[in-house]
């Protein structure tokens, strides 16, 4: 750290809460806490809602930081960009708004600043209030004492940290459109029966012929069979500690709702009890709340807890029609529909999921789908091994960078 850098009170160089007027009665962008996801700068999810007067207050550049547990703990602060020009917006009342000052700090070095360790630390430890609804009030920020780098350098370093989240941001883009062809082509196939047939043709559109089934009609040469004939579920218990040291972590609550994307990981240090491994290209099924609706394709070796399934189709090939097979709607009610407990159902395999019958499609249609859908799942998965990566460059970076152990000039 250079001679540059100024020792300043964080309440002086950046602002808090500041002054965003709003008109009772309009209707602004809103984000609630659920559309903050930790670790994540993007806000997923901007809805529109009438200001009755109170929440949070922003416009874009601002940082929207979660004071109170567990979502501060959790990492929950982004940056907001997708307003338009000028367009102000308000949110959850239990996140604090920081602002660069002009001339005096730069708006993305503040997200990455309040992302630091360091600030995250200190937030936590001056939480007060009752136990489990604990929040951090802005006056400790006054007595919070950093090392702030000229503005310029500022600018490098957030510049530096952004690029990781820009291609982040873009790899999460793309999942989403192939995850909706990915979609698309398995309804025509297999929903709507309009796979190709020996000719190429749509088979329903083209006359193809249906058989009854305990299923109703199905196509000729299909058959009906239960899941645990086609899929395994995999129960490799391991233990915390050196023996999944360096694999990623992916415990149910960071697993995405109704996408077979994953956009976050844990340390393996996080890692502590009911801890089972997966492999690459294995299907991650969230068991607790299935109804929550948590299907993922693993992008590498990791390890999950038992309120996940691990399942593993029997035939390779099986991977694209499984995976989307486990993702369908019907498949998560009949899940839910069996699963044991009532404040916090369960989803079970044996004597459950397992024995949902569903209408098979012949090997030879079911080695097509997986030859046209393949190359979609591993770009898909890829992309969030990309990701992984990139993100654990960015967190290793940041705190030297904001700390001034490694210098831009």
């Amino acid at each position: 750290m250079g001679s540059e850098w100024k020792e300043v009170i964080f309440s002086e160089v950046i602002e808090i809460n500041p002054n965003r007027e709003l008109s009772k009665g309009q209707e602004y962008p809103f984000i609630d806490m659920q559309a903050v996801e930790p670790y994540t700068r993007k806000v997923s999810n901007i809805k529109f809602r009438k200001y009755n007067g109170s929440g949070s207050k922003f416009k874009n550049g601002d940082t929207l930081f979660a004071r109170i547990t567990p979502c501060l703990e959790n990492g929950k602060t982004a940056y907001v960009k997708e307003l338009k020009n000028g367009e102000k917006g308000f949110g959850s009342t239990e996140f604090l708004v920081f602002s660069g000052k002009e001339g005096v700090t730069d708006n993305l070095f503040v997200y990455y600043l309040s992302r630091s360790p360091e600030i995250r630390e200190y937030a936590v430890k001056n939480m007060i209030g009752t136990s489990g609804r604990q929040r951090v009030d802005k006056s400790c920020f006054n007595e919070l004492r950093i090392k702030l780098p000229p503005l310029p350098e500022q600018q490098k370093i957030a510049s530096i940290l952004s690029a990781f989240d820009d291609k982040i941001e873009l790899n999460n883009e793309m999942n989403k459109t192939l995850e909706e062809i990915a979609q698309a082509i398995f309804k025509h196939w297999f929903i709507d029966f309009e796979f190709p047939n020996e000719n190429g043709e749509p088979y329903k559109s083209s006359g193809g012929e249906f058989v009854d089934s305990e299923l109703g009609p199905i196509p000729k040469g299909w058959k009906v069979v239960k899941l645990r004939e086609i899929l395994d579920n995999i129960c490799d218990s391991v233990k915390p500690g050196k023996e999944i040291e360096g694999l990623p972590y992916v415990p149910i609550d960071i697993v995405e709702r109704k996408s077979i994307a994953l956009k976050q990981f844990k340390s393996w240090e996080e890692a502590k009890s009911s801890l089972i491994k997966f492999k690459k290209d294995d299907i991650l099924l969230g068991a607790m709340r299935v109804y929550f609706h948590k299907v993922s394709i693993a992008p590498c070796e990791g390890v999950t807890r038992k309120t996940c399934f691990v399942l593993r189709p029997k035939k390779r090939f099986d991977l694209s029609y499984t995976l989307l097979l486990i993702f369908q709607d019907d498949t998560i009610k009949f899940a839910d529909a069996h699963s044991k407990g009532t404040t916090m159902p369960y989803a079970v395999w044996d004597n459950g999921l397992a024995e949902m019958k569903i209408a098979l499609p012949t090997e030879k249609i079911r080695q097509r789908f997986n030859e046209l859908l393949y190359p979609i799942i591993s770009k898909i998965r890829d992309c969030i091994f990309e990701n992984l990566t990139l993100s654990q460059l960015r967190d290793t970076l940041l705190p030297k960078l904001i700390s001034g152990e490694i210098r831009v000039m």
